[in-house]
């Protein structure tokens, strides 16, 4: 998943190669910030900061939009299951 300061594509991901192409840069690495976790992609700033880039999610989660279509078209076929009936 992307850091705070990364680019992103149209749908909020990492562009195509980005990875690819910042691990060649100097100061980029994957490391693992604690024992056990996931590892994370980091640039180390001039000022010995550390700066985010990217992260790997054992899990994710999203908040689910339902559109009412589903429910419009389902609505529909129960009603005209019924007028067949």
């Amino acid at each position: 998943m992307p850091g705070p300061a990364t680019p992103r594509d149209r749908f909020g991901n990492l562009p195509r190669g980005y990875v690819a192409e910042v691990t060649r840069q100097p100061n980029v690495a994957w490391v693992h910030l604690r024992p056990g976790a996931p590892p994370v992609l980091i640039r180390r700033l001039p000022n010995n900061r550390l700066e985010v880039l990217a992260a790997i999610a054992t899990e994710t989660h999203h908040d689910t939009v339902r559109l009412p279509s589903f429910d419009i078209v389902t609505k529909a076929v129960d009603k005209a299951a019924r007028d067949i009936a």
